[in-house]
């Protein structure tokens, strides 16, 4: 793993919204995570496929928590 997203793990970890946040700021973090999960599957190597499946989950937690804000 690189540096950059160590820091961003790291980033993430402090950011990570509490239990009262709105739900747009918890899918703005899913997102992000998707983001870093996505850098480090491009980036090859025997965790890619794992870190593909950890994106698109975050990037569907995300999705259902706009989705039940509108519905």
């Amino acid at each position: 793993m690189s540096d950059g997203a160590l820091r961003g793990f790291g980033e993430l970890i402090l950011l990570r919204p509490g239990r009262q946040a709105p739900p747009t700021v918890v899918a703005e973090w899913y997102r992000r995570k998707a983001e870093l999960f996505e850098d480090i599957a491009a980036n090859g190597g025997p965790e890619a496929g794992e870190a593909r499946n950890l994106a698109a989950a975050a990037r569907q937690h995300a999705a259902r928590l706009l989705a039940d804000k509108v519905a």
